[in-house]
């Protein structure tokens, strides 16, 4: 997660060479703050005054696009079919937006021990799924 959030920083700075994007890079190079994924992706949206609702169904969008990205590469889906798939629902998303209404910080922590305590050994596991 946090190399992850490092190098979506890290390419936002590049693009928009917006000086409250380089000053999150700054804090994360210093680790004033940790720079995992999630909250990076909010600072950014936050920094280049995007909308709260947008920014969630963006997150929401690319939370898709990992779980499509996993299936090709686990060989569930093709290519094709996984983009097609993931069209087909751009209605859920709204759905979930709708239903979830506005988050607030209480709202967006999400714990699964167990899956985070087996995703933390991945890297040792003789076969692995992924290689990342």
């Amino acid at each position: 997660s946090r190399t992850q959030g490092r190098a979506f920083v890290s390419t936002c700075a590049d693009a928009f060479a917006d000086p409250r994007i380089e000053a999150i890079t700054v804090a994360i190079r210093e680790r004033t703050i940790a720079g995992h994924h999630a909250p990076a992706f909010g600072a950014v949206t936050r920094a280049l005054d995007v909308t709260k609702g947008d920014a969630q169904r963006v997150f929401l969008h690319l939370v898709l696009r990992g779980v499509m990205s996993a299936a090709v590469r686990l060989g569930l889906l093709g290519p094709q079919r996984a983009q097609r798939w993931q069209h087909e629902r751009a209605d859920l998303l709204e759905r979930v937006m709708a239903r979830c209404g506005p988050l607030g910080e209480d709202d967006i922590a999400q714990t699964a021990p167990l899956a985070d305590i087996v995703a933390s050994h991945h890297r040792s596991l003789y076969s692995r799924l992924f290689s990342s």
